[in-house]
């Protein structure tokens, strides 16, 4: 597990809303580089004045692969749904070491499968919509742990699904169908 400590330079990789760098700011006392490619500064900017964490967390648009910071600049790099898109490149590990400092940590969380995809999974068992494509980079924890490992520049302490994966899962399934959206193919799942 990772811990945290106040005045930590977090790089928030992928911050979407900013919603995790703001809750690492308000729990932890770090300072949080909220790097996000789609989501405006400016609104984010926003989120985080009204959570009061203006002087911890910045809001910056950031392509995952060009990172404008200094080698070794922050203690750890956090990753909440959003490696996916950028990090199953075999070489961007590599990449991303170097902005973390020596002893530094990397916590990344996000959707998995428990085995990995075939050609004949059925398009209902995708990720959210059954037609994206980035469902083929979503993978299973040990698909994962190899591709962290096998470039030997990391120690993999913890790389498994979520022991409430399923529920969490049908849950945002359901919370999907019920704001609307049409997902026939889950309803025989959720219901």
């Amino acid at each position: 597990m990772m811990k945290f400590k106040k005045g930590m330079r977090i790089l928030d990789l992928g911050a979407g809303k900013c919603n995790s760098s703001i809750f690492l700011a308000k729990h932890y006392g770090v300072r949080v580089v909220a790097a996000d490619l789609r989501i405006d500064p400016s609104e984010n900017r926003k989120r985080i004045n009204k959570a009061g964490v203006e002087n911890y967390v910045v809001p910056i648009k950031m392509d995952a692969g060009n990172i404008p910071f200094a080698e070794q600049y922050f203690d750890a790099v956090f990753s909440m749904n959003s490696y996916f898109y950028f990090g199953t490149d075999d070489l961007y590990l590599l990449y991303l070491t170097k902005f973390i400092r020596e002893h530094g940590k990397i916590c990344i969380a996000g959707p998995c499968y428990s085995t990995e995809l075939t050609k004949d999974i059925p398009k209902k068992f995708l990720y959210d919509p059954p037609d994206f494509k980035e469902s083929y980079s979503c993978h299973s924890p040990g698909w994962w742990k190899n591709h962290f490992e096998k470039i030997d520049l990391v120690d993999v302490l913890f790389c498994e699904e979520h022991p409430k994966g399923r529920e969490i899962w049908l849950d945002s399934i359901r919370w999907r169908i019920e704001d609307g959206h049409k997902l026939e193919d889950f309803k025989q799942d959720v219901i």
